[in-house]
């Protein structure tokens, strides 16, 4: 009989490790295409920060130019502190904890999506 249960608890462990490894691997594909759609366009938002600066030295605009300077500032260290959280999460076993982590993650990801695409609106438009 014991031999039963260890051999029936055992099956239960592995069934749910293997689920906890799909639903890991399933978020993780979520976050990375996440990073994979919002990175292109903070990395050029990084770049058309000086032609908004030159913009608002020729309109005499320094406010409007400062406040979508500092948007894109702040979309990008959310970017890179979100980023540095990928990485440790990716280091981790897959498990509950994990799975935890990364639903956090896209989470953040889809906020950090939408500010991102706020700066940019606002950068084009400038």
């Amino acid at each position: 009989m014991k031999k039963l249960l260890s051999i029936l608890l055992l099956s239960t462990s592995m069934a749910c490790n293997h689920q906890n490894q799909d639903d890991a691997e399933k978020l993780k594909k979520e976050v990375f295409a996440l990073h994979d759609k919002i990175m292109p366009i903070s990395m050029n938002l990084e770049d058309s920060k000086e032609n908004i600066l030159k913009k608002a030295l020729e309109k005499k605009d320094s406010v409007n130019a400062k406040i979508i300077v500092a948007k894109i500032d702040s979309s990008y260290a959310i970017m890179e502190v979100w980023m540095q959280k990928i990485g440790e999460v990716s280091d981790m076993p897959d498990n509950e904890e994990k799975i935890t982590k990364l639903q956090e993650l896209k989470k953040e990801g889809l906020a950090l999506e939408v500010l991102t695409n706020e700066a940019k609106a606002l950068a084009t438009k400038y």
